[in-house]
């Protein structure tokens, strides 16, 4: 089972080594983890996808709420939420193909953020399979390099 959750916890040095020691006692697979920090309100916001076998997913919240510096968990896993991934792709890619990538981002939240004449490294913003299905349509160009963050999520309409 894989859980979506958003946390905000007060900053602290030692918080992200709390947080992954708790997943481990608990035996939970860490699948993503964003991290973001908010200067203004001094709340560091994580983006948290973990999955387990078995077990109730109200444990894991439980747990979470306890840890010192927590100050709210949401369980986002069966709403309604935008969630995206950021990925960088460097392509080696001919003329000919640059125009047909140029087409093809059109369709993708996706943006060219260095060309030279046989490379291009392409921003592309969305959930994980809409970039595996942009991957996929790049055809006969030769992926070079492929980066991504961790999914970030936020619910929408008001808090």
């Amino acid at each position: 089972m894989q859980q979506v959750l958003i946390i905000s916890a007060r900053k602290r040095l030692d918080f992200l080594a709390r947080l992954t020691s708790l997943l481990r006692r608990l035996r939970y697979e860490v699948e993503a983890l964003s991290v973001c920090f908010e200067p203004i309100s001094d709340i560091t916001q994580i983006t948290l996808t973990v999955k387990k076998d078995g077990g109730s997913p109200h444990l894991l919240l439980a747990h979470l709420n306890n840890l010192i510096d927590v100050v709210e968990v949401k369980d986002m896993s069966d709403k309604p939420i935008f969630i995206h991934n950021l990925a960088f792709i460097k392509v080696r890619v001919s003329s000919k193909q640059k125009v047909d990538l140029k087409h093809l981002a059109n369709g993708f939240h996706t943006r060219f953020i260095e060309e030279t004449s046989s490379t291009i490294i392409i921003e592309i913003a969305g959930t994980a399979s809409e970039i595996e299905q942009y991957k996929a349509q790049l055809g006969s160009a030769e992926i070079l390099e492929t980066v991504w963050t961790g999914p970030v999520a936020m619910l929408p309409g008001f808090a």
